[in-house]
């Protein structure tokens, strides 16, 4: 599990080039995770995010909050998703089926 909390505070502090940086970091960072779980199988990479910070419009440039939002976030999977994952709250469900399926 890797966590990039300083994308958090940068959506705290609705600072838009710290938002960017941070997901350049993320990606490289998932860049990198990737090319080692696609050498082994079995293994799945998931990259999600626990909520939504400052709502930061891309279009506009500004932000709604320094709060949390009630925005969806993204789940990608190197593993099928399941229909069902309908909702960031399904996420336990899907990693306790992932996690514990029969091999």
């Amino acid at each position: 599990m890797v966590e990039n909390g300083l994308i958090d505070a940068a959506g705290h502090n609705n600072d838009a080039a710290g938002i960017e940086a941070e997901t350049r970091n993320l990606g490289e960072t998932v860049g990198w995770l990737l090319e080692r779980v696609q050498r082994k199988p079995g293994m799945a990479l998931l990259v999600t995010a626990d909520h939504e910070t400052g709502g930061f419009d891309s279009l506009t440039g500004a932000f709604q909050t320094k709060g949390h939002t009630t925005r969806p976030v993204a789940l990608l999977s190197t593993r099928p998703l399941p229909v069902s994952l309908n909702d960031q709250t399904d996420l336990h469900r899907f990693l306790k089926e992932l996690l514990f399926a029969p091999k």
